[in-house]
């Protein structure tokens, strides 16, 4: 069920599993799309997220949040940049290893911190990662503590004040399990400035 915040307006599931990583098996259905779609994603991500990205922090050390089965790493590698991989599912990183040999850690960003991984990184990528975890101000921290002085933060997530939203109401299909939080431009902005 999800419920929405009298006070801010976040939308949120209740009641939700202790430990929301045992979703990400190999059924998680990222995992079955094929690399026609997911070189699509990658161009898209590319060109409207790092590329800009790049122009306001011209580094080219990268992070990705749930990074998946690697594509979008190799394909950042291939172009100059420095990357590294966060990913919980066991079968997303064996695969990505296998495929692409891009380093991965299995965990969270709060994880790879107090395991204690190199930060100061230019980018931290995190697409369409925030509405999947628990503590979204920890997780936010996280992102910060992860940047250089001047880096760049990049996000996106489903909105639930889009007009696709709206107008799907309750068959929205951002409405699933996996999505713990599903914030609107208030409450991101909210959560930001905290």
């Amino acid at each position: 069920d999800y419920r929405k915040c009298s006070q801010c307006g976040l939308v949120f599931n209740s009641p939700r599993l202790a430990d929301l990583s045992i979703l990400y098996d190999k059924d998680y259905f990222l995992y079955h799309q094929g690399n026609t779609n997911m070189r699509g994603r990658v161009l898209s991500q590319i060109q409207h997220l790092v590329i800009p990205a790049t122009s306001y922090s011209p580094g080219k050390r990268l992070i990705e949040l749930g990074s998946g089965r690697g594509h979008l790493l190799s394909s950042l590698r291939r172009i100059g940049y420095d990357v590294q991989g966060l990913e919980l599912s066991a079968n997303a990183i064996a695969q990505s290893r296998a495929d692409y040999t891009v380093p991965v850690f299995q965990g969270t960003a709060e994880q790879f911190l107090r395991a204690g991984h190199k930060t100061d990184f230019d980018i931290v990528l995190a697409c369409t990662v925030i509405e999947h975890v628990s503590a979204p101000d920890q997780f936010v921290k996280a992102c910060a503590t992860l940047l250089k002085t001047g880096g760049v933060l990049v996000m996106d997530m489903p909105n639930i004040d889009s007009f696709n939203a709206k107008a799907a109401g309750h068959s929205w299909d951002m409405y699933q399990k996996y999505h713990v939080y599903l914030f609107g431009q208030t409450t991101i902005k909210l959560l930001m400035e905290r």
